[in-house]
């Protein structure tokens, strides 16, 4: 068979030959060959509306009842991807040594014998499953799998988030950090309490969370009514899905209505936690990060997945968080 060559012209006007780009010269015939079809089958209207069709088929998106809402617990541990069968410990710095220069009876300094800690942490798992039936597979004009997986992840990350509460709250109260506020609306008083608290550590305060019916109360600051505080908004759709509502007092501010809230008599209470740094407060180690199998149902013929993750969480520094619990506005919710 005869190899195709091309003669090319360089700057010195000297001839080269180089076998021919067949692959280009394919896709290009290709690329020619679909448009011309395309134009063939847009000339008439039933062709037009063919094409439409099959674009409204791709990006059909289901009618949503609310915004899709990522979890915002992993914002603030130290990640950790583990190995099958890896242990979780960490090694703690040195307690610092404040007691370095005390003098003994003899008028001397005393020694002072450190050792550092090891710190362990359990992991345990989460999951959920969904089943879809083979009727949703056709009837229904988005991709029906592809949105239940994804209903599925958001699913963990929600109960990552009310585990991490769940130890949040449990840490501060260990570490005598845990602040009532008895009939009082969040402030900006007890926020700088609440950040003092962790700066005589010294630790510098990092993050703020709370539940949503305290925007109430914190979009007043922004009017003005209690000073000139003011929030760097991100927009309505990413604090939803992010939960990063923006900054105060150098604080990153993080809405979920996953945090503790509760009625009391007649209040509605809930909890605000201030976090610090990453670094200086937990981790996370991860065996398994959302990972979805099959789980199918043919007797009921359903299509099933089930997800789950193997993790840890742990707060090896009690001190680190503090958590303050305040009155909602009489209007902002009903429960």
């Amino acid at each position: 068979m005869e190899k195709k060559v091309e003669i090319l012209n360089d700057s010195r006007g000297l001839s080269q030959v180089r076998p021919a780009n067949t692959t280009g010269q394919k896709k290009t015939a290709a690329v020619s060959k679909i448009n011309s079809l395309l134009e063939k089958v847009a000339a008439t209207p039933a062709g037009r509306q063919a094409v439409i069709n099959k674009i409204a088929k791709y990006l059909a998106e289901p009618l949503r009842m609310f915004l899709d809402v990522n979890g915002i617990a992993r914002n603030f541990f130290v990640r950790d991807n583990k190995n099958e069968g890896e242990i979780a410990y960490y090694d703690i710095d040195l307690f610092p040594l404040t007691n370095a220069m005390t003098l003994g009876v003899d008028g001397n300094p005393i020694i002072n014998w450190v050792a550092p800690r090891r710190f362990f942490l359990n992991h345990f798992i989460i999951g959920n499953i969904v089943k879809v039936h083979f009727h949703s597979l056709k009837w229904y004009r988005y991709d029906v799998i592809t949105r239940a997986k994804d209903r599925l992840k958001e699913s963990l990350m929600y109960k990552e988030d009310m585990l991490f509460f769940k130890l949040a709250t449990a840490s501060a109260d260990a570490g005598q950090n845990l602040l009532d506020y008895p009939g009082q609306e969040i402030n900006p008083t007890a926020i700088g309490q609440m950040m003092t608290r962790l700066e005589v550590v010294p630790l510098q305060p990092y993050a703020l969370i709370f539940h949503p019916v305290a925007n109430a109360t914190v979009r007043s600051w922004v009017s003005g009514q209690s000073g000139s505080y003011t929030i760097d908004e991100v927009g309505r759709v990413e604090v939803r899905t992010t939960g990063f509502l923006g900054n105060i007092f150098g604080l990153n501010i993080f809405i979920t209505k996953l945090a503790p809230i509760w009625k009391s008599n007649n209040d509605v209470l809930y909890t605000a936690h201030l976090l610090t740094a990453p670094e200086y407060f937990g981790v996370m180690p991860m065996w398994a990060d959302t990972e979805i199998y099959a789980s199918n149902n043919m007797d009921l013929f359903a299509v099933g997945f089930v997800a789950w993750e193997m993790l840890g969480m742990g707060i090896w520094n009690p001190r680190a968080t503090v958590a303050g619990i305040f009155k909602a506005q009489s209007n902002a919710i009903n429960m």
